[in-house]
């Protein structure tokens, strides 16, 4: 499994029984495994906002501290990417300011919490 990061995630699952079954219940609990154990070993906190399901708007990056820059090919500084090539790290000028103070709240005080039931402008 791997993310923008390449953020490794690791899962193990043995059987004794040879049959389809059992195969596909360790897989699936393997790879169930590997998806808790990528999250846990994220370098970073964040969230991308994407419109109409493909179209990327904007991405929010915090460090947890592991690393002075992410990690990855694609992002280069933490916080907001939109103006991340000149440095300036300011969120997309379409998001109004209640909305990036808030999703900037969720990241820094929120992080184990679902934005779906923590999130509040």
């Amino acid at each position: 499994m791997s993310d923008d990061f390449d953020t490794v995630g690791l899962g193990y699952c043995s059987t004794t029984e040879w049959n389809l079954e059992a195969v596909a219940s360790a897989i699936d609990k393997a790879w169930a495994d590997a998806a808790a154990d990528q999250e846990a070993n994220a370098p970073y906190v964040g969230f991308s906002i994407i419109q109409n399901e493909k179209d990327w708007v904007e991405t929010y990056l915090l460090s947890n501290g592991e690393f002075d820059a992410p990690p990855g090919d694609s992002y280069y500084n933490w916080g907001w990417q939109h103006d991340a090539d000149d440095g300036v790290g300011t969120p997309h000028p379409n998001i109004p300011l209640p909305v990036v103070a808030a999703f900037e709240n969720w990241a820094s005080n929120g992080r184990a919490v679902k934005l779906r039931k923590s999130f509040s402008a």
